[in-house]
């Protein structure tokens, strides 16, 4: 729940402000706790 928490921190607010669509927020924030699942050995 935390590198969900911290992934969604750090991309929504490029969404609030106008900086991205929704879908290339959903798309960054996948990538985000993707990348961070991994590092931490919850992901393949």
């Amino acid at each position: 729940m935390g590198l969900m928490h911290t992934a969604l921190g750090n991309e929504l607010p490029a969404f609030f402000t106008g900086e991205r669509d929704a879908a290339a927020t959903l798309t960054a924030i996948e990538e985000s706790y993707s990348t961070a699942a991994k590092e931490a050995g919850l992901l393949e």
